[in-house]
């Protein structure tokens, strides 16, 4: 039920009702079953996204079209995420925090969703390595977590990779977990989706580009995914009315940040990829 009600919150908008629900899931299970218990992991993946996405949100440069800012977490402010978590302590975090106001202020505001995101992983990946009944795909998935906080949220490329390749290493010893390291490592995964195309800034985008009464289309986009985890190579192969929602597209697809596949414990390219978008706006 509680779980029921954090998604529903979750879907209504309503992020920081849903991160309290995520919060009591944690402590009943916590006191029922004690504190390493496994059951635990979901409700601290799911409070992870919610702070993540409350932190997403918050990125309206985004929105605009403008270039991604970098802001610097100030070691001043690594004692919010706690005493073991020194890895945001300054680690350039992706996005802007909102266009307005001194970088000092606006860190002050909006740091905690990326701390206490953090600081949520980082008891997942605790209790996966400290419980001795967690299976192997326990522990890489709270490791791939992490890894993929790490790639979304910061530019900390060499703790993002330790996370995912610690990840591969446990799916990779077995050959009856072939499957699961498939279904996690074949593929590139995107991590986000900003901004969406029905947000309310990607809806002021379109609004520029559309004529009068109603606009409806297609766009096409083939592209790659490189080691880093972004689109390259961006090619628009259908585009109805011609070029009039492309710019829209494209801008949309840099914005998205993937895990890369790997092969061989590796990060590794991946080719071939197709992102379709119909869409219909009235002005």
């Amino acid at each position: 039920a509680y779980y029921s009600r954090a998604a529903m919150l979750v879907r209504s908008g309503k992020l920081k009702k849903a991160a309290e629900n995520y919060r009591r899931i944690a402590r009943i299970i916590e006191q029922a079953e004690g504190k390493e218990s496994l059951n635990v992991l979901p409700a601290l993946y799911r409070l992870s996204d919610v702070h993540t996405t409350q932190e997403l949100d918050q990125r309206d440069d985004l929105y605009e079209g403008t270039r991604k800012r970098i802001y610097r977490v100030p070691e001043s402010k690594s004692r919010i995420i706690g005493e073991n978590a020194e890895i945001l302590s300054g680690t350039e975090v992706q996005g802007g925090f909102g266009s307005a106001g001194k970088i000092t202020d606006v860190v002050d505001k909006k740091v905690a969703h990326v701390a206490l995101a953090y600081r949520s992983l980082q008891r997942a990946v605790e209790i996966a390595e400290g419980n001795e009944q967690a299976t192997a795909v326990d522990k890489a998935d709270a490791h791939i977590a992490m890894g993929d906080f790490l790639s979304l949220m910061t530019r900390d490329r060499v703790s993002t990779l330790r996370s995912y390749r610690i990840a591969w290493d446990y799916l990779g010893g077995d050959e009856a977990l072939s499957d699961a390291k498939d279904e996690r490592f074949a593929d590139p995964v995107a991590l986000n989706d900003m901004p969406a195309l029905w947000s309310p800034g990607m809806r002021v985008l379109l609004s520029r580009t559309a004529g009068d009464g109603d606009a409806s289309g297609i766009v096409t986009v083939n592209y790659d995914v490189g080691i880093g985890g972004r689109a390259e190579n961006l090619r628009v192969t259908r585009s109805e009315p011609s070029g009039l929602k492309d710019r829209v597209v494209l801008e949309h697809l840099r914005g998205i940040v993937f895990r890369p596949r790997f092969s061989g414990g590796e990060p590794a390219e991946s080719t071939g990829h197709t992102f379709t978008v119909s869409y219909r706006y009235e002005k």
